[in-house]
């Protein structure tokens, strides 16, 4: 796997892990993404770099590369829901690449990196926008404390449904 499909494979594991799509609303439409979206194209934050480069601070090449390599295999080169399902039930029970899944996951759902030797002590909030854009947010139809896009008295009315922020990668 050459390093310049990394950025690739991590989304396409991290949609996997998540169950949240990479990029659902680019089908050809022009339809604009969601927020919530794993790699919005529209979008100035750009997460999937901030965790990438995170993983690679982290954790040594070979071991990233493994993960990637491992998965890509198992999941096949066509979308198949159940082989990726069958990829990532192996990856989380496998005792080096379990962990660090888990962490991904931590990532994107909480926006603070996990060790995957410590995995219950947060290392660090990888950045404000991480935190502000973590998928908890979006999957609870919440905000995070001290910041809002809504205006005052949203919570009078009830929430949009969670597919007004995030596309879904299981169907």
């Amino acid at each position: 796997m050459k390093p310049t499909d990394n950025r690739t494979s991590f989304l396409q594991l991290s949609e996997a892990l998540t169950g949240i799509a990479i990029d659902s609303f680019n089908t050809g439409t022009g339809a604009p993404a969601k927020p919530g979206d794993l790699d919005p194209h529209n979008s100035p934050i750009d997460l999937a770099v901030q965790y990438l480069e995170t993983l690679e601070n982290e954790l040594p090449a070979e071991t990233i590369q493994g993960l990637l390599q491992e998965f890509t295999t198992r999941q096949g080169s066509e979308v198949d829901y159940a082989k990726t399902a069958d990829a990532i039930t192996y990856l989380l029970k496998d005792p080096v690449c379990g962990p660090i899944c888990r962490s991904i996951m931590k990532l994107w759902f909480l926006g603070i990196w996990y060790s995957p030797v410590n995995p219950s002590v947060p290392v660090r909030v990888i950045s404000t926008q991480a935190y502000k854009e973590a998928l908890v947010w979006k999957v609870a139809r919440a905000h995070p404390m001290g910041y809002s896009m809504w205006s005052f008295g949203y919570w009078h009315d009830v929430p949009p449904a969670r597919e007004a922020f995030l596309s879904f990668y299981y169907p």
